[in-house]
């Protein structure tokens, strides 16, 4: 990640990658249902899956404890097992954050998911974060 200010706003980049695989102990599942069987081997038997995602956050302070965030999120899915219609998708999410303290922040978002065909994602999130 590379994060640039330019006076009181601030840009980040990213980028990540990672390899993914699905196990599942079948020793933990103590059944004789066939469909629990046939769905873990489905899982077992799945390709891992490579993905590459990258954006950015734009980030502007509307107080001095308090601010508002764009950001971006690309990621693109390769793996055999993957549908073409599900190989990538474009998260766009804007937060407002809000600093009581230096170690404690509050924060809450809408998030809309897209490129996913026949799937609408869209998402309120509160969540906060401590520092220790």
């Amino acid at each position: 990640s590379l994060a640039m200010d330019f006076g009181p706003v601030a840009l980040s980049l990213g980028l990540d990658y990672k390899i993914s695989k699905s196990r599942l102990k079948t020793s933990l599942i103590d059944t004789d249902n066939e469909f629990v069987e046939e769905a873990i081997d489905y899982i077992e038997d799945l390709d891992p899956v490579h993905t590459l995602s990258y954006g950015f956050n734009f980030g502007v302070p509307i107080a001095e404890s308090a601010a508002l965030n764009l950001e971006v999120i690309r990621s693109n899915f390769m793996s055999d097992d993957i549908p073409d219609d599900r190989e990538s998708q474009t998260t766009i999410s804007f937060s407002g954050t809000y600093y009581p303290t230096e170690t404690f922040e509050l924060n809450a978002a809408i998030r809309k998911t897209f490129e996913l065909d026949d799937i609408d994602v869209f998402g309120i999130l509160i969540g906060f974060i401590s520092r220790f």
